[in-house]
């Protein structure tokens, strides 16, 4: 649980910092007492993780708390940067971003199907994405982002079964106000963000948020000396709020956004000898140049690839007051488009003329266009608090649609369309009865109906295939709580998560597969946990233990020899558990310092997952048998056992001095995680730390902020994956490797002017 700043400081530091920080937050009680109280209290955050408006520590649920502070001083600017503060969230990259997967406690969604829905819900502003593709967006004038950590179906529906990322934007002003704020870095990027927010009359606030960006790739192809993985993009929203009356509040939000990503490309990490393109040509023909390893940032592509995304969302939202009831209504639209294209051997090869003796020319390619679109309504019903009992009560209706083009060109060829659907439907409410003042039950539940259908055309094959079918569900949570005292919480959970049913959209699509979509995915989750303040308010922790078993887990489970067209299967390939412990801790160890720490201990493993694939050259030995494994008790795909965060911010307005000075470091590191599913030995990521820190100053009366900064500064060289690509080269192992922008170090300059 990552907690509000006090003031409009925040974040992290770098270990050995950070450790001295601790030691001092243990030891420094009388030092502590001789402080000014209202300095060093802790402002306690209030979150909307039971879709009301409460103190963190009265939610008896594991909740990471982000606030805008905290990303800004954390330098985070996107999504994926999320996982240096919440250590319970990993992502696993992809050259696809349709296909990463956003895990929390190691569960997440491992299919590349526009029919299966994602294990982990984003929702922005109360609206749930529809693929999380989406989710991989600018992070730009955010409230607070919290992490809800383990099924949250209850409330947030069926697409929540390991957890929620909940975005909240900023809302308008009571006073007119604004700020630009712009950065640039040594490697070749510049941001703007600027914001402007305000009354309109007495009755009504806006706020207006535009932001655009620009990066150069930091991967180079030799082929033809230009910059891959570049980043670009903008966006805009709008929020209208408008009081009508004493009783009914209206709020309008539309926001539209782009992104362009020359990319993503892969490049060597390793290229035994022996290796040959499908076994017959020496990979020397189309890597001069390139010197395999953990640091290659060089690839040699005929084909550039790219990620463009295009997405708009409106919302309406609605609340009245009907004497101490709140009637809560949420009503959105969104449609997004994705237009993504790969160089499928990675090289620079000419492929095909070398198989048709010159009938045909270049490498493989393929391109393939999405576009999504979702209207939603909640309707929910929000008791008073001071009594005996109080309830959330509610309704919700979606209705999803997906599309997707896909070509393969000129070998190999893929050439189909195909659509999907998902209505659903539901009633769910949560209860707490005050049992004692002191003492808490908590019940809920979720009953809902889901309708999915498919359509797919092979145009190669000149088939068409339909289908549709239903699904009932239903999940729940009770919690029992104890007030040990005013601002110390002990809960006990358990909470059930659904995950619908899907269509297996990909290539070898047929009738049967239409005809038999993939079973639901169920999950049972048990938490105890502790929470609360300590030294009068100027500590918080958070302490949590689980245990959460999953059954029918959704994931693709085999793949095609390359020579019989690059397919894929998913199934319902097994059973899961992931369990653990989850700490978070902030102290005010001074007027003017702050320490920040988060910990995750998660052992995610298989449990049962009979006649899972053999990864490259396993042998009997290693347990292939007969061209298939048993993964149980091998453990889950990027989930690292061991996680965490460290940080100090100090700040300090030196006597007769017209500024504040301000200082920010942060830390954190990850144990070594492996990115096969299959426990593939060649595809670990060994454990690595990621130090950053900054240092400014800003006027006494915050109307300017600079802030220098160095991320990485320690250039600790990762990847965000790694890929046995033994199929393609023979059945010798050569890996391919993301490398992220954040793998080597790079320093900047960020000034904000605000009034």
């Amino acid at each position: 649980m990552s907690l509000r700043e006090p003031k409009r400081f925040g974040g992290k530091t770098t270990l050995a910092i950070a450790i001295a920080g601790l030691s001092l937050g243990m030891t420094s009680p009388t030092l502590l007492a001789q402080q000014d109280d209202e300095a060093l209290t802790l402002e306690v955050v209030r979150v909307v993780a039971q879709k009301r408006e409460e103190s963190v520590f009265e939610v008896p649920a594991a909740v990471t708390a982000i606030s805008a502070e905290m990303l800004a001083n954390s330098g985070i600017n996107d999504f994926s940067g999320l996982t240096s503060l919440a250590p319970s969230l990993t992502i696993q990259d992809a050259a696809n971003t349709g296909n990463a997967s956003i895990n929390l406690r190691g569960i997440g969604t491992y299919a590349f199907s526009i029919g299966v829905e994602p294990s982990v819900s984003v929702i922005v502003d109360d609206v749930p994405v529809v693929q999380q593709a989406q989710a991989f967006n600018t992070l730009a004038d955010v409230e607070r982002v919290e992490v809800l950590r383990g099924p949250q179906g209850t409330l947030f529906g069926k697409n929540a079964s390991a957890g929620v990322i909940n975005i909240i934007t900023a809302g308008p002003t009571e006073e007119l106000e604004g700020f630009i704020e712009a950065s640039f870095t040594d490697d070749d990027e510049y941001r703007i963000n600027a914001a402007l927010s305000g009354p309109i009359g007495n009755s009504a606030g806006f706020r207006l948020n535009a932001y655009t960006h620009e990066r150069d790739g930091h991967i180079t192809n030799l082929t033809n000396g230009s910059d891959l993985n570049g980043d670009e993009g903008f966006g805009v929203r709008g929020k209208l709020v408008i009081n009508a009356s004493e009783a009914l509040s209206l709020q309008f939000i539309a926001d539209y956004s782009e992104r362009d990503v020359v990319g993503t490309a892969f490049t060597y990490r390793d290229i035994p000898p022996g290796a040959a393109l499908f076994g017959a040509f020496p990979t020397f023909l189309f890597t001069d140049g390139i010197t395999p390893g953990d640091a290659n940032r060089n690839a040699r592509l005929d084909y550039t690839p790219k990620s463009d995304n295009e997405q708009l969302m409106t919302s309406f939202k609605f609340s009245y007051d009907l004497g101490g009831y709140r009637l809560v209504g949420v009503t959105s639209y969104q449609d997004w488009s994705y237009v993504f294209e790969q160089d499928v051997d990675g090289t620079e090869f000419n492929i095909a003329g070398a198989f048709t003796g010159g009938a045909l020319d270049g490498g493989i390619y393929q391109i393939g266009p999405f576009d999504a679109d979702q209207i939603t309504q909640e309707l929910r019903l929000e008791s008073p608090t001071d009594g005996n009992m109080d309830y959330v009560v509610g309704l919700w209706y979606s209705d999803a649609n997906t599309d997707r083009v896909f070509n393969r060109l000129p070998l190999f060829v893929a050439d189909w369309e195909a659509a999907s659907g998902n209505t659903n439907m539901a009633a769910f409410g949560q209860l707490n009865f005050h049992l004692t003042d002191r003492l808490d039950l908590t019940a809920g539940g979720r009953f809902g109906r889901e309708e999915i259908d498919v359509y797919f055309q092979d145009f190669a094959a000149g088939t068409v295939y339909d289908s549709d079918d239903s699904e009932s569900y239903a999940v729940g949570k009770l919690a029992l709580q104890y007030a040990i005292r005013d601002d110390m919480f002990t809960y006990a959970s358990i909470s059930t998560g659904y995950k619908g049913q899907g269509y297996d959209v990909s290539s070898g699509f047929d009738q049967s597969r239409a005809d038999n979509p993939v079973g639901s995915e169920d999950a049972v989750s048990y938490e105890v946990g502790l929470k609360g303040s300590l030294l009068d308010g100027r500590a918080q922790f958070s302490v949590v233990a689980f245990l959460t078993d999953y059954e029918d887990f959704q994931a693709q489970s085999s793949k095609v020899d390359v020579n019989e067209g690059l397919t894929f299967k998913l199934n319902n390939v097994g059973e899961l558990r992931t369990k653990g412990i989850e700490a978070d801790f902030a102290a005010q160890l001074s007027s003017s310092l702050r320490f920040d720490a988060g910990l995750a201990l998660i052992d995610a493993e298989i449990t049962e997952f009979p006649g899972a694939n053999c990864y490259p050259g396993q042998t009997e030995q290693q347990g292939c048998v007969g061209g298939a494994q048993n993964l149980a008790g091998k453990p889950l795909a990027n989930s690292p056992d061991f996680k965490y965060n460290l940080g100090l911010t100090w700040e300090s307005s030196p006597s007769g001095w017209p500024v504040m000075l301000f200082a920010n470091g942060n830390y954190s590191y990850q144990d070594d995680v492996n990115f096969s599913l299959l426990a593939n030995p060649r595809t670990i990521q060994d454990g690595y730390g990621i130090a950053n820190f900054s240092a400014g100053v800003e006027g006494a009366d915050g109307g300017y902020r600079i802030t220098l900064f160095v991320n990485n500064a320690f250039d600790e060289q990762y990847a965000s994956f790694i890929g046995d690509n033994s199929g393609f080269y023979g059945d010798v192992p050569v890996l391919t490797q993301l490398l992220p922008r954040n793998a080597e170090r790079y320093v900047g300059v960020k000034a904000r002017l605000s009034f």
